[in-house]
Protein backbone atom coordinates (compact mmCIF):
# COMPACT_ATOMS: atom_id res chain seq x y z
CA UNK A 1 0.00 0.00 0.00
CA UNK A 2 3.03 2.09 1.07
CA UNK A 3 4.72 1.39 -2.75
CA UNK A 4 1.54 2.44 -4.31
CA UNK A 5 1.21 6.11 -2.64
CA UNK A 6 4.83 6.38 -3.73
CA UNK A 7 3.82 6.18 -7.13
CA UNK A 8 0.56 8.28 -7.01
CA UNK A 9 2.32 11.01 -5.83
CA UNK A 10 4.96 10.85 -8.24
CA UNK A 11 2.64 10.51 -10.87
CA UNK A 12 1.29 14.14 -9.70
CA UNK A 13 4.30 15.63 -9.33
CA UNK A 14 5.11 14.52 -12.86
CA UNK A 15 1.90 15.77 -14.18
CA UNK A 16 2.22 19.06 -12.22
CA UNK A 17 5.58 19.88 -13.95
CA UNK A 18 4.27 19.15 -17.26
CA UNK A 19 1.44 21.84 -16.67
CA UNK A 20 4.09 23.82 -15.65
CA UNK A 21 6.48 23.83 -18.52
CA UNK A 22 3.40 23.84 -21.20
CA UNK A 23 1.98 27.22 -19.19
CA UNK A 24 5.61 28.87 -19.63
CA UNK A 25 5.67 28.14 -23.25
CA UNK A 26 2.49 29.81 -24.02
CA UNK A 27 3.42 32.54 -22.25
CA UNK A 28 6.69 32.88 -24.28
CA UNK A 29 5.09 32.55 -27.87
CA UNK A 30 2.27 35.04 -26.59
CA UNK A 31 5.32 37.13 -25.87
CA UNK A 32 7.20 37.51 -28.90
CA UNK A 33 7.18 40.19 -30.90
CA UNK A 34 5.18 40.40 -34.78
CA UNK A 35 7.26 41.87 -37.16
CA UNK A 36 5.48 45.08 -38.70
CA UNK A 37 7.07 44.35 -42.68
CA UNK A 38 5.07 41.55 -42.65
CA UNK A 39 3.42 41.13 -45.94
CA UNK A 40 0.51 38.61 -46.85
CA UNK A 41 1.37 36.90 -50.46
CA UNK A 42 -1.73 36.86 -52.51
CA UNK A 43 -1.65 35.48 -55.78
CA UNK A 44 -2.72 39.05 -57.07
CA UNK A 45 -0.25 40.57 -55.23
CA UNK A 46 2.66 37.90 -56.83
CA UNK A 47 1.07 39.05 -60.49
CA UNK A 48 1.42 42.84 -59.92
CA UNK A 49 5.08 42.31 -58.80
CA UNK A 50 5.69 40.53 -62.03
CA UNK A 51 3.97 43.36 -63.93
CA UNK A 52 5.61 46.11 -61.95
CA UNK A 53 9.27 44.78 -63.05
CA UNK A 54 7.81 44.62 -66.59
CA UNK A 55 6.90 47.73 -66.86
CA UNK A 56 10.14 49.21 -64.75
CA UNK A 57 12.71 48.16 -67.47
CA UNK A 58 14.47 50.63 -69.39
CA UNK A 59 13.78 50.84 -73.06
CA UNK A 60 16.96 49.96 -75.42
CA UNK A 61 18.15 53.23 -76.84
CA UNK A 62 20.88 52.62 -79.19
CA UNK A 63 20.84 55.75 -81.24
CA UNK A 64 23.30 58.69 -80.41
CA UNK A 65 22.23 62.22 -78.67
CA UNK A 66 23.09 63.49 -82.14
CA UNK A 67 20.83 61.87 -84.21
CA UNK A 68 17.94 61.78 -81.84
CA UNK A 69 18.62 65.32 -82.09
CA UNK A 70 18.08 65.52 -85.56
CA UNK A 71 14.89 63.70 -86.04
CA UNK A 72 13.44 65.90 -83.46
CA UNK A 73 14.92 69.55 -85.59
CA UNK A 74 13.17 67.40 -88.62
CA UNK A 75 9.47 66.63 -86.45
CA UNK A 76 9.75 70.49 -86.13
CA UNK A 77 9.30 71.36 -90.24
CA UNK A 78 5.16 72.53 -90.88
CA UNK A 79 7.03 74.02 -94.28
CA UNK A 80 7.90 71.57 -96.93
CA UNK A 81 7.31 70.13 -100.85
CA UNK A 82 8.28 66.89 -102.15
CA UNK A 83 7.57 64.35 -104.87
CA UNK A 84 6.05 61.66 -103.19
CA UNK A 85 7.03 58.03 -105.04
CA UNK A 86 6.01 54.69 -103.61
CA UNK A 87 6.41 51.12 -105.34
CA UNK A 88 5.61 47.68 -103.86
CA UNK A 89 6.73 43.93 -104.61
CA UNK A 90 3.87 41.34 -106.08
CA UNK A 91 3.87 37.79 -105.10
CA UNK A 92 5.56 37.41 -108.18
CA UNK A 93 8.52 39.26 -107.63
CA UNK A 94 8.33 42.08 -109.93
CA UNK A 95 7.62 45.42 -108.31
CA UNK A 96 4.37 47.81 -109.56
CA UNK A 97 4.83 51.44 -109.17
CA UNK A 98 1.59 53.55 -107.69
CA UNK A 99 0.47 56.51 -108.62
CA UNK A 100 3.03 59.46 -107.55
CA UNK A 101 2.28 62.78 -106.67
CA UNK A 102 3.89 66.58 -105.82
CA UNK A 103 2.66 67.13 -102.40
CA UNK A 104 2.75 71.11 -101.27
CA UNK A 105 2.76 71.00 -96.92
CA UNK A 106 1.87 74.12 -94.90
CA UNK A 107 0.67 74.24 -91.26
CA UNK A 108 -1.87 71.49 -92.06
CA UNK A 109 -2.61 72.89 -95.84
CA UNK A 110 -1.74 70.62 -97.93
CA UNK A 111 -1.92 70.16 -101.94
CA UNK A 112 -1.42 67.64 -104.00
CA UNK A 113 -0.68 67.74 -108.32
CA UNK A 114 -1.07 64.40 -110.04
CA UNK A 115 0.97 64.12 -113.32
CA UNK A 116 -1.50 61.95 -114.65
CA UNK A 117 -5.82 63.02 -114.26
CA UNK A 118 -8.07 60.72 -112.07
CA UNK A 119 -11.58 59.63 -112.44
CA UNK A 120 -14.25 60.83 -109.96
CA UNK A 121 -17.76 59.83 -110.80
CA UNK A 122 -18.86 59.83 -114.53
CA UNK A 123 -17.85 63.08 -115.99
CA UNK A 124 -14.86 64.70 -114.31
CA UNK A 125 -11.15 64.27 -113.68
CA UNK A 126 -8.60 66.00 -111.72
CA UNK A 127 -5.36 66.65 -111.36
CA UNK A 128 -4.76 68.76 -108.29
CA UNK A 129 -6.26 68.38 -104.38
CA UNK A 130 -6.66 71.00 -102.03
CA UNK A 131 -7.49 70.19 -98.41
CA UNK A 132 -6.33 70.68 -94.78
CA UNK A 133 -5.75 67.79 -92.48
CA UNK A 134 -9.04 68.32 -90.53
CA UNK A 135 -11.46 69.07 -93.60
CA UNK A 136 -14.42 66.45 -94.33
CA UNK A 137 -14.11 67.44 -98.16
CA UNK A 138 -11.05 68.24 -100.60
CA UNK A 139 -11.56 70.06 -103.74
CA UNK A 140 -10.12 68.95 -107.01
CA UNK A 141 -9.64 70.44 -110.50
CA UNK A 142 -8.02 69.29 -113.42
CA UNK A 143 -5.33 71.97 -114.13
CA UNK A 144 -2.80 70.21 -116.41
CA UNK A 145 -2.44 71.38 -120.06
CA UNK A 146 -3.16 67.84 -121.29
CA UNK A 147 -6.17 66.59 -123.30
CA UNK A 148 -7.82 64.76 -120.61
CA UNK A 149 -8.31 67.87 -118.61
CA UNK A 150 -9.34 69.96 -121.52
CA UNK A 151 -13.28 70.29 -121.20
CA UNK A 152 -12.63 71.03 -117.23
CA UNK A 153 -10.86 74.16 -117.43
CA UNK A 154 -11.48 76.20 -114.35
CA UNK A 155 -13.85 73.63 -112.96
CA UNK A 156 -13.84 72.50 -109.63
CA UNK A 157 -15.63 69.42 -107.89
CA UNK A 158 -15.90 68.12 -104.59
CA UNK A 159 -15.04 64.45 -103.11
CA UNK A 160 -14.19 63.01 -99.83
CA UNK A 161 -11.09 64.27 -98.17
CA UNK A 162 -10.66 60.62 -96.92
CA UNK A 163 -9.84 59.48 -100.28
CA UNK A 164 -6.98 61.58 -100.81
CA UNK A 165 -5.82 61.65 -96.85
CA UNK A 166 -1.72 61.78 -96.38
CA UNK A 167 -0.65 58.37 -95.50
CA UNK A 168 2.83 58.85 -94.78
CA UNK A 169 4.52 61.44 -94.28
CA UNK A 170 7.68 62.78 -93.61
CA UNK A 171 6.92 63.11 -90.12
CA UNK A 172 5.07 60.14 -89.39
CA UNK A 173 8.12 58.84 -90.23
CA UNK A 174 10.30 60.04 -88.16
CA UNK A 175 7.39 59.57 -85.43
CA UNK A 176 7.58 55.86 -85.74
CA UNK A 177 11.38 55.33 -85.97
CA UNK A 178 12.14 53.95 -81.80
CA UNK A 179 14.98 54.47 -79.96
CA UNK A 180 16.53 51.01 -80.44
CA UNK A 181 17.27 51.27 -84.10
CA UNK A 182 20.06 50.76 -85.19
CA UNK A 183 22.58 53.62 -87.25
CA UNK A 184 25.16 52.54 -89.59
CA UNK A 185 25.12 50.89 -93.08
CA UNK A 186 26.68 52.79 -96.56
CA UNK A 187 25.04 56.29 -96.45
CA UNK A 188 24.34 57.26 -99.56
CA UNK A 189 23.78 60.26 -101.60
CA UNK A 190 20.06 60.74 -102.64
CA UNK A 191 19.38 64.29 -104.83
CA UNK A 192 22.54 64.83 -103.87
CA UNK A 193 22.07 65.01 -100.61
CA UNK A 194 24.06 62.96 -98.00
CA UNK A 195 21.87 60.69 -95.53
CA UNK A 196 22.38 58.64 -92.83
CA UNK A 197 20.47 55.14 -92.24
CA UNK A 198 18.33 53.99 -89.59
CA UNK A 199 17.25 50.15 -89.44
CA UNK A 200 14.35 48.94 -87.10
CA UNK A 201 12.28 45.86 -87.04
CA UNK A 202 8.76 46.28 -87.31
CA UNK A 203 6.60 43.03 -86.58
CA UNK A 204 7.90 39.79 -88.50
CA UNK A 205 9.72 42.74 -91.12
CA UNK A 206 12.21 45.59 -90.62
CA UNK A 207 12.18 48.90 -91.89
CA UNK A 208 15.77 51.30 -93.25
CA UNK A 209 14.76 55.12 -93.39
CA UNK A 210 17.84 57.60 -94.80
CA UNK A 211 16.82 60.65 -93.46
CA UNK A 212 18.45 63.56 -94.64
CA UNK A 213 21.62 64.43 -92.63
CA UNK A 214 21.19 68.31 -92.08
CA UNK A 215 17.52 68.73 -92.35
CA UNK A 216 16.73 65.08 -90.51
CA UNK A 217 14.02 64.46 -92.72
CA UNK A 218 13.33 61.18 -94.38
CA UNK A 219 14.36 61.29 -98.51
CA UNK A 220 13.38 57.22 -98.63
CA UNK A 221 12.29 54.53 -96.78
CA UNK A 222 12.42 50.68 -97.62
CA UNK A 223 10.42 47.98 -95.88
CA UNK A 224 12.41 44.49 -96.38
CA UNK A 225 12.24 40.99 -95.01
CA UNK A 226 15.11 37.95 -95.56
CA UNK A 227 15.07 35.03 -97.92
CA UNK A 228 17.42 32.37 -95.97
CA UNK A 229 20.56 35.39 -95.75
CA UNK A 230 19.44 37.29 -99.12
CA UNK A 231 17.62 40.97 -98.39
CA UNK A 232 14.27 41.56 -100.29
CA UNK A 233 12.90 44.67 -100.62
CA UNK A 234 8.87 44.40 -99.91
CA UNK A 235 8.21 48.54 -100.40
CA UNK A 236 9.92 51.62 -101.22
CA UNK A 237 8.63 55.07 -100.50
CA UNK A 238 10.70 58.42 -101.95
CA UNK A 239 10.17 61.79 -100.79
CA UNK A 240 12.34 63.22 -103.98
CA UNK A 241 12.79 66.74 -104.81
CA UNK A 242 12.32 67.55 -100.93
CA UNK A 243 12.31 71.46 -100.44
CA UNK A 244 12.59 72.76 -97.26
CA UNK A 245 10.30 76.73 -96.18
CA UNK A 246 9.09 77.57 -100.02
CA UNK A 247 5.72 76.73 -99.85
CA UNK A 248 3.28 79.68 -100.22
CA UNK A 249 -0.07 80.11 -99.33
CA UNK A 250 -1.02 80.95 -102.55
CA UNK A 251 0.22 77.89 -104.12
CA UNK A 252 -2.58 75.84 -101.95
CA UNK A 253 -5.30 78.43 -102.73
CA UNK A 254 -7.57 77.75 -105.32
CA UNK A 255 -6.91 79.83 -107.67
CA UNK A 256 -10.12 82.54 -108.84
CA UNK A 257 -12.35 82.25 -111.98
CA UNK A 258 -13.26 78.10 -111.19
CA UNK A 259 -16.64 77.62 -110.97
CA UNK A 260 -17.10 74.56 -107.94
CA UNK A 261 -19.61 71.63 -109.57
CA UNK A 262 -22.50 69.98 -107.23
Amino acid sequence: MKINNIVIISLILMLSLFLIACSNQDQTLAEMPVADNVKEVTPSSEANGIAEAATSEEPIINLDEETINLIEKGKEYTNFDYLYEVSNRNQYGSYIQDRSYHLYYLKGQIKKTYSEAIKVGQNFQYTEVYFSENDADALVTCALNILSCEDYRNQGYKINAAVEKLKVTPITVLDNIPLSAEKGGANENIDNRKTIILTYSVGNNFERVFLDSYYGLPLKMETYTYDVDEIVVLKTEKFSKLSVNGVKIAMLTLPEGYTILN
